[in-house]
Parts: structure tokens; C-alpha cells; sequence
């Protein structure tokens, strides 16, 4: 699958002062799909670590959990533990006053972690996806087909724990469509917020480098794609498109998990490892390698995880 850390130094995971920590998961395969490259990517950068040019150090820990509520769940819990966190005393700065920081003396719960990075399938994607909100409702694990066919993640949440005169209701006049919902569906946390946005500065991101790096990445796979053709032939553009946004990612454990640990991050508070700010945590989908060669993919999260650790 080619060089996973591309153009960049690996190392194994050790203990190093200033080494900044990023926690990465995928699921296993699921439903009719024997394999998940979601789970290839986790296994592939677990114990890696990588030295981006003026950047410290940065590792990879990973985690490949089942796809079902347990496995929803365990970031969230771990998340929370002393392990992987602890109080530490805040230390303010004047810019970190700006941004209404604790003040010195106060406590604040730092994590170990420099970023929390989900990776999950969506066999209907033909780009990686960048998720940024989670939906409060809990996955189906049997699909009725509910959702696709009367509303988003976002409108079912919103929907299930709201009162019919709620202005969420007026997006469904129909009782009988609210009635399915309820009945169907069930939020995470009842006295959660039916949304959650993402806890990374998302506007920082940069997608055009994120797409260069997938472009330079696939010069490499001229060979691979020239004689796959068909199989590839969205990729034989110039300029081919391999990362966006997506502010949907449906109703199943992909969204569970997202909602679950950011839920954790924003009710404990949890702070970047030394960092003021919330430790960012993103949802990716990733589309099938008959769409995307796992390596560039690969290369994508990697340096998705880069920018997340800053």
C-alpha cells in the first residue's frame, strides 16, 4: 500500500519530552463489507511516530473498536480517566486571558492527548469527509430506512426531544412523521444539546494543503491508476478532488461515537494537551479503496492529524 508516512521521518512510539500525542480509531468491518479502511489506516499508524519539518514530535495511538454501542462508548469513558488525563494548575497568560482562559491558580482537566481523530466507512463517499457536527441519537443497529427517507441525523435529534410545539417540530408537521421518529429513535444523552459541533478550530484547517499532499501522493500511483482506469477515473483529473466537508454523517455508530466523546470533552471541559483550548476531536469518513487507494488515504489522516495537533 506504499509508504504510509510519507515524506515524513518515522520512528516508534516512545516517551520524548514534547512529544504531542494523537489519538486515532477506526471500526472493524461491518454489515456486508469485509474489510474497513478505517481499521487498516488505525493499524497502520498505531505506535507510529512522525517529525513534520518545525513541528515536535508527534505519535500515533490507536484503537480499532466493534461496531456496536460498546464500542461507541469506550473513547468517551477513556477519555475521562486518570490515565488519560489529570487537573492541572492553570497557568494565564495576557493572550490567554483574551480567550477567556482560566485564570491562575484554577483548575482545569488537561488530556494527554493533542487531538482525538475518528475514522469510520461511508461506501457511498468518493472523497474523504470531514464531519462537523454530531447528532444526538442513538444508532439503529438493524437500518429502517427511516432517516434517508424523511430527514438528516441533525433533524431526528432535534426532532426526538423536542415537544410538538418546539420550533424543531415545525420542520415536521406531520405527527405521524414525529410519531415514527420517537418510536424509532432515541437520543445519547436526553439533556444533551440535539447537535454538537466539532471541538477543533475547524477554520484552521487547511483543505488545500490537505489536497496537495493527496495530490503529490498520488503522482505516485500514476502507474496504479493509468491501468485502472475505470476503476479510477475520477482521480485522472488534474486537480482531482479527495477531501471536503460534510455536516451529516447520518445515524449510525459513526455518529454515536462522535457525539459521545465530544459530549465528554465539552461536559468535563477537557483541555488540549498543554493547550487552552478543548481538545479537538474530528469524525472522518472515508470512502471505499475501489474510490481512493488506502495509501493516499492514509497520507490524508495523517497530515489531517499535523494540522489537528498544533
Amino acid at each position: 500500500q506504499g509508504d504510509v508516512l510519507h515524506g515524513m521521518h518515522n520512528t516508534q512510539l516512545t516517551e520524548v519530552e514534547n512529544t504531542k500525542y494523537v489519538l486515532i480509531t477506526g471500526f472493524e468491518p461491518f454489515g456486508n463489507y469485509s474489510t474497513n479502511p478505517s481499521e487498516f489506516i488505525s493499524k497502520l499508524m498505531n505506535h507510529s511516530c512522525i517529525v513534520p519539518q518545525n513541528m515536535n514530535r508527534i505519535c500515533f495511538e490507536t484503537k480499532v473498536l466493534p461496531v456496536s454501542t460498546f464500542g461507541a462508548s469506550i473513547i468517551a469513558e477513556m477519555l475521562g480517566d486518570s490515565e488519560n488525563s489529570m487537573q492541572i494548575n492553570a497557568k494565564a497568560t495576557q493572550s490567554d486571558a483574551n480567550f477567556g482562559a482560566k485564570r491562575e491558580g484554577e483548575y482545569v482537566l488537561e488530556s494527554r492527548f493533542s487531538a482525538v481523530l475518528h475514522l469510520g466507512l461511508d461506501a457511498s463517499a468518493r472523497r474523504v469527509l470531514i464531519e462537523t457536527v454530531a447528532a444526538n441519537v442513538r444508532a439503529v443497529e438493524k437500518g429502517n430506512g427511516i432517516v434517508t427517507e424523511l430527514a438528516a441525523g441533525s433533524d431526528v435529534s432535534c426532532m426526538i426531544g423536542s415537544s410538538s410545539e418546539s420550533p424543531q417540530a415545525d420542520r415536521f408537521r406531520n405527527e405521524s412523521v414525529r410519531e415514527i421518529l420517537q418510536k424509532h429513535y432515541k437520543q445519547i444523552d436526553p439533556k444533551g444539546d440535539c447537535v454538537l459541533p466539532s471541538s477543533a478550530n475547524l477554520g484552521a484547517l487547511d483543505l488545500n494543503s490537505l489536497q496537495m499532499e493527496a495530490k503529490n501522493y498520488l503522482n505516485d500511483f500514476t502507474e496504479l491508476i493509468s491501468s485502472q482506469s475505470t476503476r479510477f477515473q475520477r482521480l485522472m483529473d488534474p486537480d482531482p478532488i479527495t477531501v471536503g466537508w460534510s455536516s451529516d454523517l447520518g445515524i449510525f455508530f459513526c455518529n454515536e461515537i462522535y457525539y459521545r466523546t465530544l459530549l465528554k470533552i465539552r461536559s468535563l471541559a477537557l483541555h488540549q494537551a498543554h493547550s487552552n483550548q478543548l481538545l479537538p476531536a474530528v469524525f472522518v469518513h472515508l470512502p471505499t479503496t475501489d474510490h481512493l487507494p488506502l495509501s493516499v488515504q492514509a497520507s490524508l489522516i495523517q497530515a489531517l492529524a499535523v494540522q489537528l495537533a498544533q
